[in-house]
C-alpha cells in the first residue's frame, strides 16, 4: 500500500494514522520517493491563485481526485488545516481518478485548478504552486518481502537507471528507495524529523 506522510503541519495526522494501522509485527516499510505536492494550474496563473483558500473563490472551478486516494486524503486535510468547507468549493464533487487526469482536465480549461503531483502539471503544460513536500512509501507484509517478486521490485527500485528515472520527474526524487525499515524504525524516524 502507498503511503502518503506529509512534512510539516500535517506530518502528526500521519504519524498517527501509521500508529493505528500498521503492525509492527508483520509490516515493513519500503522508502521510496519524497515528491512536491501543490496546485495545477493554467500557465501564467490567470486567476492568480496561490493558495488552498483561493481555491475557495466561486469563480474559480475544480477538480478533485476520487475518494479513496491518497491524495484527496491529503488534500482533505489540508481543508481542515486552513478552516475550509468543502461545500465552498466549485467543483469540488467533480471527480478524476489520477494526477495526470486532474492535469488534463485543467490543461483542457473544464477546470481552473487541481490538487496533485508537480509531474503532473508540467507534463501538460500546466504552471505549479508547491504546497508541502510529502514522503511517499509503500508499507507491505513481511512475509511479501520475501517472495521472488517482490525481490525483483526491490532490485529495481535500488538500481541506478531507476534512480535516474525518478530523479527525471520534476518535483521526486529518490529518499532511500528501496531501503526496507521495520515500523519501529520508520516511526522513530519520522517522529525525530518532526
Amino acid at each position: 500500500s502507498g503511503v502518503h506522510l506529509p512534512r510539516g503541519e500535517l506530518r502528526a495526522q500521519g504519524i498517527q494514522a501509521c500508529k493505528e494501522w500498521l503492525d509492527p509485527r508483520q509490516d515493513r516499510i519500503i522508502s521510496f520517493v519524497t515528491r512536491e505536492m501543490g496546485l495545477m494550474v493554467k500557465r501564467r496563473n490567470p486567476l492568480n491563485i496561490s493558495s488552498v483558500e483561493d481555491i475557495a473563490d466561486e469563480k474559480v472551478r475544480f477538480v478533485n481526485r476520487d475518494h479513496d486516494s491518497g491524495t484527496r486524503l491529503l488534500f482533505d486535510q489540508l481543508l481542515a488545516l486552513h478552516g475550509i468547507d468543502e461545500a465552498r468549493i466549485n467543483g469540488a464533487q467533480q471527480i478524476e481518478f489520477t494526477h495526470a487526469a486532474v492535469a488534463a482536465y485543467v490543461a483542457s480549461g473544464m477546470a481552473d485548478v487541481a490538487f496533485g503531483v508537480e509531474a503532473a502539471a508540467r507534463q501538460f503544460g500546466l504552471d505549479f504552486i508547491r504546497l508541502l513536500t510529502e514522503d511517499y512509501v509503500f508499507a507491505c507484509r513481511q512475509t511479501f518481502l520475501e517472495t521472488e517478486p517482490m525481490r525483483r521490485v526491490l532490485d529495481i527500485m535500488t538500481g541506478s537507471e531507476f534512480q535516474k528515472a525518478v530523479a527525471a520527474l520534476p518535483g521526486y526524487k529518490a529518499t532511500d528507495t528501496g531501503v526496507v525499515h521495520s515500523v519501529k524504525e520508520f516511526l522513530n524516524r519520522l517522529e525525530a524529523s518532526q
